[in-house]
């Protein structure tokens, strides 16, 4: 997708800048703009920060965010259909015979919460009731992140599937 959108630029005489902005500071994304270093900022997910994205677009500052279409949203998203790839991962694994599966990520997370709301759907109607004990909630945080201490530890509904849970397969939610 960036190559895409780099090569579209690129075609538009515009160049396009990566660089990271501080999800608890969402602020320095119009200050890119203020100083005339970009012409627009595309962050990347929502995170739990839907109210500061609100703000930013009521001040006319020119966001898209590549993520999830949420209620009350003001801002422009870009993105995949999430409910789709919940529902496709969890059939994939249905149609190989699995019965348990494992859901990991945090559905907090605005584009976690449709993959979620897919695999559930496709779960209900194979006719397996959804079990609170094989989602493992797993944040998407850098500072939570692999290698991190809290990383190995799932915070799950409950605990972490074990082998006596009997889970057959998992399907995973990334940001």
């Amino acid at each position: 997708m960036l190559g895409s959108l780099a090569d579209a630029l690129t075609e538009r005489d515009f160049d396009m800048l990566l660089s990271r902005v501080d999800a608890e500071s969402l602020e320095s994304a119009a200050r890119i703009i203020n100083c005339g270093v970009a012409i627009g900022v595309i962050p990347i997910g929502q995170w739990r920060h839907h109210d500061q994205l609100n703000q930013l677009a009521s001040r006319h500052v020119p966001i898209v965010v590549w993520g999830t279409q949420v209620p009350q949203q003001l801002y422009c998203t870009v993105g995949g259909d999430n409910v789709a790839g919940g529902a496709l991962a969890t059939q994939y694994l249905l149609d190989g015979g699995r019965k348990r599966i494992v859901f990991v990520g945090d559905p907090q997370l605005p584009e976690v919460a449709h993959r979620h709301r897919g695999y559930v759907e496709r779960l209900q109607a194979a006719g397996i009731a959804p079990n609170a004990r094989l989602l493992v909630k797993v944040p998407f945080d850098a500072g939570e992140g692999a290698g991190s201490p809290g990383s190995a530890r799932p915070t799950a509904a409950g605990s972490a599937p074990t082998s006596r849970s009997n889970s057959t397969a998992a399907t995973c939610a990334s940001r």
